[in-house]
């Protein structure tokens, strides 16, 4: 195909109706496109949403289980004293006799 100087050479209209058919093609490919693009954002939007929900419900249970582990450990310390009060005065008793 030779350049076009502007005149008209018998070829103007396949030109023009060739250059149509290129820009029909491409607004049909990038339409397509941007369809399958919205439904992956779409798609990818509703994953982000279930794994924020999964975030914030992990996160409820981790704020629970630091809740209940806190007052495991108060308990845990309360029981500790109370064998140390107990077993104090009796270890003493007995390292007394044994010594005496």
């Amino acid at each position: 195909m030779r350049v076009w100087d502007g005149s008209d050479d018998g070829q103007m209209r396949y030109r023009i109706s060739h250059l149509r058919e290129r820009i029909t093609v491409s607004e049909t490919n990038v339409k397509k496109q941007n369809d399958e693009l919205r439904r992956k954002l779409a798609a990818a939007e509703q994953r982000a949403a279930k794994t924020a929900a999964q975030l914030d419900a992990t996160a409820k249970e981790l704020a629970a289980s630091r809740k209940q582990l806190a007052a495991l450990e108060r308990r845990v310390t309360g029981m500790e004293k109370r064998v140390l009060v107990r077993l104090g005065p009796a270890l003493r008793r007995r390292t007394r006799k044994i010594t005496g």
